[in-house]
C-alpha cells in the first residue's frame, strides 16, 4: 500500500510551481534600492523541489538585486493560509541573523526550514526587504504560493490530511495502562 500512496502523491508533482520570477512585477512597495528577483523552493541538496509535503525539509532561495551598498538589511517572509490567516513570519531580524551590509549586485539568501509543520493546503508568501529606521526597500504582498501535499509521515498507509487543521505536530503515542495493554495483546493472539 505504501508504494501506491507514493505513486498517487507523485502525480501531484507535475505542474507544481516551485519557482516564481518577480522581474515584471509592478505592484511592489519600497524605494527599490534592493529588489527581489525570484524565489525558488529547493531540496536540502540544493536541487529544485518538485513536491512539497507535510514534514519535509525545504529551502527557500530568495534572489535579489542590490543597486547600491545597503547597511544592515533585513529579509522577511510572511506565510498565509489561502483564507488570509497569517501562519508565521520568518525574519532575519527576529532570528538574530545580522547582515552588516549588502554590496551592490545580485545575490541570494537561503532560508532553510528543517521540518515543514504545515498540513496539506495552499499557502501564500509575502516578502520584505527592509532596513534600519524602518526603511522599506521592497515589499511584495502574496507574490508566491506553494502547495503542501499529504504525506505518509508515520508510514501507516494513511496520509496527513488538511481536514485536521493547518499545523502538523508530529507525535508518538504510548499506552501505560496494564489493563488496557492486556486487552490489546489479547486481540492480537491467534486462537
Amino acid at each position: 500500500p505504501c508504494k501506491v500512496i507514493e505513486e498517487y502523491l507523485r502525480t501531484y508533482a507535475i505542474g507544481e510551481e516551485t519557482s516564481f520570477d518577480f522581474s515584471d512585477v509592478r505592484k511592489r512597495e519600497g524605494s527599490g534600492a534592493i529588489q527581489f528577483k525570484r524565489v525558488e523552493f529547493l531540496e536540502p541538496s540544493g536541487k529544485r523541489k518538485q513536491l512539497i509535503r507535510s514534514g519535509d525539509a525545504v529551502t527557500l532561495r530568495l534572489h535579489f538585486l542590490s543597486r547600491k551598498n545597503i547597511p544592515e538589511p533585513h529579509f522577511g517572509i510572511d506565510v498565509f493560509t489561502e483564507f488570509g490567516t497569517k501562519v508565521t513570519t520568518l525574519h532575519t531580524w527576529n532570528t538574530g541573523f545580522y547582515i552588516p551590509y549588502l554590496g551592490e549586485g545580485e545575490g541570494y539568501m537561503d532560508v532553510r526550514v528543517d521540518f515543514l509543520n504545515l498540513m496539506p493546503g495552499r499557502y501564500y508568501l509575502s516578502l520584505q526587504l527592509e532596513g534600519v529606521g524602518p526603511v522599506h526597500y521592497d515589499v511584495l504582498d502574496r507574490c508566491a504560493y506553494f502547495d503542501v501535499e499529504a504525506s505518509d509521515y508515520y508510514k501507516s498507509g494513511r496520509g496527513i490530511e488538511g481536514r485536521y487543521g493547518i499545523v502538523f505536530l508530529p507525535c508518538k503515542w504510548k499506552l501505560n495502562s496494564h489493563e488496557e495493554q492486556t486487552d490489546v495483546n489479547r486481540c492480537c493472539v491467534a486462537d
